[in-house]
């Protein structure tokens, strides 16, 4: 078992991330407002981008359930036993 490296690297790689998000924003002066929007406006542009290669490269299915919402699964192949 042991411990993980590649957790332990992501661990630290987001504490980076988002440590110098905070000093950087703690350092900015435009109006929040703005800020906002284009925070907003990257992140989305960025989920729609990353989930449209993601389904396209076979990462994710997704199918339309009987009641009327849409689901996204794991490949066949990639689900745990």
């Amino acid at each position: 078992e042991g411990i993980s490296i590649l957790g332990i690297m992501l661990a630290l790689v987001s504490t980076f991330v988002w440590a110098m998000f905070w000093l950087l924003n703690a350092k900015d002066k435009h109006d929040p407002v703005i800020k906002l929007f284009w925070g907003f406006s990257f992140g989305v542009s960025a989920k729609l981008i990353l989930y449209y290669h993601m389904k396209n490269l076979g990462f994710i299915e997704s199918y339309h359930h009987p009641a009327g919402k849409c689901v996204m699964t794991l490949p066949k192949s990639q689900k745990n036993p």
